[in-house]
């Protein structure tokens, strides 16, 4: 099967056989099969799997690597994932949907299948679970990845249409690495009028303190808005007792509050009786209501706590290790300068430095300046070395299009990197010439390094074998 990034770069080289969109609404079942592949019906794993009932039982200790190599996680019976790798997985979650689903679908639900089963095989190449995927697990497990994929959008609206002013200046801001044709259908789908309504009334939502006054009007309309006939003598009193209550809030310049005991429900329908709270619960009593706020207030203010205190030892998690990585990048730079030397020596035919002891009495030939090691150290504090001294491979650098971007050399021997292992064909490369520097970093951020112009100077970084050009 063809990886997403040929499919979309085969799109871009044949624009005879794509179709532009001409300012059209957002497509809602599939792009345009120019774009893609042809679109099954269904997903080759099949993604309509019994639900299960049971919870799924843990096997084995998380804590260790599969014996195939995968990272262990466990899933629960409503497909959340926790373990060891758990942030793991989200975080591989979200880049391969970035990665491999069109920005174009209106929502995850609308997006193909075939995109949805990439995704999950690419997941399940890096990840073991504790039960059978094929039965249920999956279905359960990818009701998250809609959070995923509407963050995704929400993020490019903020950060990039957000500052556009016109829908042309939205179509012409497509970042770097997004397919044009889906990137202006998204820009398009995003300038229109009703969605943008859609999205200021969804801000001032949440701004807004809802109350149960409003579930109950809620569950009293019809799906188009309108109010069922048998409640209509209800909902006309409530709504009359809700506005008479905020202009005598506004007059006194504050907001109406509205106490169970005394809010518009309790002034049109009486006290609530039994365990029965309209616009609530028809199981919890006014009093078992009030019971559960109080423990809930209580548990807020321990949560606000236990956040700041988060927060501060977070502080000091980025302190040490801001030191660990001054630490490493000394590491690395005292052994490329004595590699250096050990190499150049050699070159000059000198003899290398002796590793067997010498009698103490000796006296320290001192190295002339000409022959000392040069300053390999750039402003970033990271080692320039030189192109072909070491034994390790050159290789060019390619983005998911497979664009080059930079140049470099493998490090074989390295098993982690930035503190985090090295898994599946990953490769630690050493930066030595960015030629891209808007190119974003395989699964970043790497510390705090988000593009390739953040380590233009030379340093490590993290990146796909497959992504990795070796030269001759």
């Amino acid at each position: 099967m063809a990886s997403s990034s040929q499919r979309r770069g085969a799109a871009r080289s044949s624009p005879s056989s794509s179709q532009h969109p001409q300012h059209c609404t957002l497509p809602q079942s599939s792009p345009s099969g120019s774009q893609h592949r042809a679109m099954p019906q269904s997903s080759p794993l099949g993604s309509h799997q019994p639900n299960v009932s049971q919870p799924y039982e843990s096997v084995g200790d998380n804590t260790l690597r599969s014996n195939n190599g995968k990272l262990p996680i466990i899933v629960h019976s409503d497909g959340r994932v926790t373990g060891v790798y758990s942030a793991k997985w989200s975080s591989r979650v979200g880049y391969w949907i970035r990665d491999v689903a069109p920005i174009s679908y209106a929502s995850w639900d609308k997006v193909d299948d075939s995109f949805k089963a990439e995704v999950w095989l690419k997941l399940m190449e890096e990840f073991q679970l504790n039960v059978n995927p094929t039965m249920g697990a999956r279905k359960n497990i990818e009701k998250w990845f809609a959070l995923k994929f509407r963050y995704w959008k929400y993020a490019l609206r903020v950060k990039i249409l957000k500052n556009c002013e016109s829908e042309q200046e939205a179509i012409s801001s497509c970042p770097m690495g997004f397919d044009p044709i889906h990137w202006e259908a998204f820009a398009i789908h995003e300038n229109r009028q009703e969605v943008k309504d859609m999205c200021a009334k969804n801000a001032e939502n949440r701004k807004k303190k809802h109350t149960r006054t409003d579930s109950w009007k809620y569950g009293h309309k019809h799906r188009d808005g309108t109010i069922l006939e048998h409640a209509q003598e209800y909902y006309d009193r409530v709504t009359s007792v809700e506005e008479q209550m905020a202009e005598e809030a506004s007059e006194h310049g504050g907001e109406a509050v509205y106490d169970i005991t005394y809010d518009p429900l309790a002034q049109v329908f009486g006290k609530d009786k039994g365990s029965r709270t309209r616009g609530l619960s028809s199981c919890m009593s006014n009093k078992q209501l009030q019971k559960f706020a109080i423990a809930e207030e209580l548990v807020e203010q321990e949560s606000s706590s236990k956040s700041k205190l988060e927060d501060e030892l977070a502080e000091v998690k980025s302190t040490v290790g801001n030191l660990l990585v001054g630490q490493t990048r000394m590491e690395n730079m005292m052994v490329g300068i004595l590699e250096h030397v050990r190499l150049n020596g050699s070159a000059n035919g000198q003899p290398s430095t002796p590793t067997t002891e010498v009698d103490s009495t000796s006296v320290p030939v001192p190295v002339p300046r000409t022959q000392q090691a040069p300053n390999l150290i750039n402003r970033n504090g990271s080692l320039n070395p030189p192109s072909r001294l070491t034994s390790y491979p050159n290789v060019k650098i390619l983005e998911r299009k497979r664009e080059h971007v930079a140049n470099g050399y493998v490090k074989t021997d390295s098993q982690k990197c930035h503190f985090r292992d090295i898994i599946g064909d990953e490769k630690v490369v050493y930066i030595t010439n960015v030629l891209v520097g808007d190119a974003p970093v395989y699964d970043g951020p790497q510390d705090d390094i988000l593009y390739l112009r953040d380590i233009a100077d030379g340093g490590f970084l993290i990146w796909a074998g497959g992504r990795l050009q070796y030269e001759d």
